[in-house]
């Protein structure tokens, strides 16, 4: 991070706005930073922190030490600063949180406070707003915080004086206090310690080792035979790991072995039950061959028994057959008596059903209308309610209002009175002024006239040497006419010429008229006091206030104070009962229009109702009339009846048919009879 420029304003030792322009060092990677004690050097690595990470750097130094206490109240303290980090430019604002008097305009004194701010720009435009966010952005942009800044940027005062004339191990130690590397002496011992503890614990894991090494056994036809024994020689200096995958290779070795011998015994299991299976079959085969030699044994005997019961089965088929034939033809012809019937009894049945739907249709409507019923008329009850507990605002609205006007009166004359107080106070003031500028201006005129007044003397009494000056022999004297001069006046040294003479004797006419000039603002200005005096005491009487004084006016403030906080309750509740008195309007102008709509719900609930219970009982009248005609047929619908009569048509016709087809084959072989009538009895 380099800096590029730093703007200060009322921070630490700079109560005026500075800045300092770090680019005219170009690309220098060393500079001074020198002054006396005091003139703000250590303020410029705090300004460049403070920009940072919204802290000093210097120990014991909080932010609200920071803002500098020559600064005007009306002077912000901010820190602004430009620097190159990563070949890119970025922008950073910061000011810190403080509080500062202002003075209003009628002269009173406010405290303000003045929240903390941050903000940091980057390439790209506003990365952060905010302290918070601006912190946390510099710490994720710089990869350090504020201690790890502070321990690079700056040795602290006092320091560096010791670090030079310590020894190495004082050396070591100031370095751990300036760069706070404690922690990394307490890991130091502590990794250590741990070594100390981590050898003598691998020296036990040998010694572990080498006895569960002592116990491995392995085969002495393995391939790791001889390694093993070479392992189980080094008793303790076995290494674990080293013993740990000799160990892993024994037993992946018997795995494979023992992998090997389980698929040969799976091998001969399955070959073995497949031969189980085999002469199992075989002995089946066995049992029904000697089955069919006794079947055939019996042929001769069974074949006329069978000539005989096709004869018996023949006389009894034909005589069911004829009775069924006429059952089929007698269910048709009261399929065929019903049909005509069907048509009334599914109308009313139709009718029946719609009636129905529509009485339920309309009592869910008529229930639905409950909840609209019950919310109108809660509505009603709620407003009706507050219409009630705003009677008379109107009254307490004209009554509070003329309180405030009263309210505001008295903060006119109090206000008034503390204006004519600061007057009367101003003209005190500049009177006081004047007299001390007339002061001033009189001694300084006494000392240039006493100055011009000197000269003057010395400027006469050096005349004779001025006009010895000009004689010359032959030449008569200015003064006494004599053309010889055996004794000339000397001029004396220092004699002031005609010139500055001249300039004295102006300075002083200049001075006197400015004593003159103050003498008449004097005169004015106390001729202001008693005119202030009069509108001030006008005013305080008006108050109710008898004495001019700082007590009497700090009594005044007190009582506006009272009175605007007074108003400011005075006027809130007056936004209030102006509330409540346009609300009460508004409901005095809703309760009708919400009893109209709460009488139209009720009756139009009532006509759903009636209408509900009128279907209903047409329903119920079609229903009985429908099922007093169901009585007199066999089917619910005239659909089934027609599909019942069809398909027994079908099967009566192919019925028919088989029959007589069957009668011609059974004169020729008799068992064809018999089949055909199972199978027409199995379908039926």
């Amino acid at each position: 991070m380099r800096p590029v420029k730093l703007s200060i304003s009322a921070f630490g030792s700079y109560s005026e706005p500075t800045e300092i322009d770090f680019s005219r060092f170009n690309d220098h990677g060393l500079y001074l930073v020198t002054g006396d004690t005091g003139a703000g050097k250590t303020a410029i690595f705090d300004a460049i922190t403070f920009a940072l990470y919204g802290r000093s750097c210097t120990e014991g130094r909080s932010v609200d030490m920071l803002r500098s206490q020559y600064a005007p109240e009306s002077e912000k303290t901010y820190v602004i600063m430009d620097f190159l980090f990563g070949g890119e430019r970025y922008h950073i604002e910061r000011s810190p949180e403080y509080d500062y008097e202002n003075v209003n305009p009628n002269g009173t004194v406010r405290r303000v406070h003045h929240a903390e701010e941050a903000r940091l720009f980057g390439p790209r435009g506003l990365i952060s707003n905010g302290p918070k966010q601006t912190g946390r952005a510099i710490r994720e942009l710089l990869r350090y915080d504020a201690d790890q800044f502070s321990q690079i940027a700056m040795i602290a005062q006092g320091k560096f004086l010791e670090l030079l004339t310590a020894d190495t191990l004082r050396r070591n130690e100031i370095f751990r206090q300036l760069f706070h590397t404690d922690p990394y002496l307490t890991i130091q011992e502590t990794l250590r310690r741990d070594e100390k503890r981590l050898t003598s614990r691998i020296a036990e894991l040998k010694h572990d080792a080498g006895l569960a090494m002592a116990s491995v056994q392995c085969e002495a036809e393995s391939p790791l035979s001889e390694k093993t024994k070479a392992m189980i020689s080094l008793k303790d200096e076995v290494r674990p790991y080293e013993a740990v995958l000799l160990v892993h290779d024994i037993l992946l070795n018997d795995q494979n072995e023992l992998k090997e011998k389980e698929q040969a015994i799976a091998e001969t299991e399955e070959k073995q039950n497949q031969l189980n299976q085999k002469i199992a079959r075989g002995e089946q085969i066995l049992q029904l061959f000697e089955v069919y030699k006794k079947a055939e044994a019996r042929l001769p005997e069974l074949g006329e028994l069978n000539n005989q019961a096709y004869a018996s089965f023949y006389e009894l088929t034909d005589k069911l057959e004829v009775g069924r034939i006429r059952r089929l033809k007698e269910t048709l012809a009261g399929i065929e008596r019903s049909l005509p019937k069907f048509h009334e009894y599914n109308r009313l049945r139709d009718l029946s059903v719609q009636s129905k739907e529509e009485s339920e249709r309309l009592a869910e409507e008529a229930r639905g209308m409950e909840e609209a019923i019950t919310e109108a008329r809660l509505a009603i009850e709620q407003e009706q309610a507050e219409a009630d507990s705003l009677k008379g605002t109107d009254v307490t609205l004209v009554k509070a209002e003329e309180h405030v006007r009263e309210i505001r009166r008295g903060i006119v004359i109090y206000q008034r009175a503390a204006e004519r107080y600061d007057d009367y106070r101003e003209a005190v003031k500049n009177y006081d002024d004047t007299v001390e500028q007339l002061k001033q201006e009189n001694a300084r005129y006494h000392r240039l006239s006493e100055e011009y007044h000197a000269m003057l003397g010395a400027y006469l009494a050096g005349q004779a040497g001025i006009l010895a000056e000009q004689l010359f022999d032959g030449r008569p004297c200015p003064v006494c006419g004599s053309t010889e001069h055996p004794d000339p006046a000397v001029k004396s040294i220092g004699t002031p010429d005609e010139n500055r003479l001249h300039d004295a004797e102006e300075n002083m006419n200049a001075a006197r008229e400015c004593a003159e000039k103050e003498a008449r603002r004097a005169h004015a200005a106390k001729e202001r006091i008693g005119l202030t005096r009069q509108e001030a005491e006008a005013a305080f009487r008006e108050a109710e206030v008898t004495s001019l004084s700082e007590d009497a006016m700090n009594s005044i403030r007190r009582s506006e104070e009272l009175l605007s906080k007074a108003r400011d309750t005075a006027e809130a509740e007056i936004a209030g009962y102006r509330t409540r008195a346009q609300r009460l309007k508004d409901l005095n102008m809703k309760l009708p229009m919400r009893q109209m709509e709460y009488d139209e719900l009720i009756q139009k609930q009532t006509d759903l109702m009636h209408r509900s219970e009128a279907m209903k009982g047409k329903s119920e009248y079609e229903l009985r009339s429908a099922e007093q005609m169901r009585k007199d047929f066999p089917f619910d619908r005239e659909e089934t009846a027609r599909k019942q009569y069809k398909a027994i048509s079908t099967d009566l016709e192919n019925y028919q048919m088989d029959y007589r087809e069957r009668k011609k084959k059974a004169r020729a072989r008799p068992e064809a009879l018999y089949t055909g009538v199972l199978r027409a009895f199995r379908q039926y």
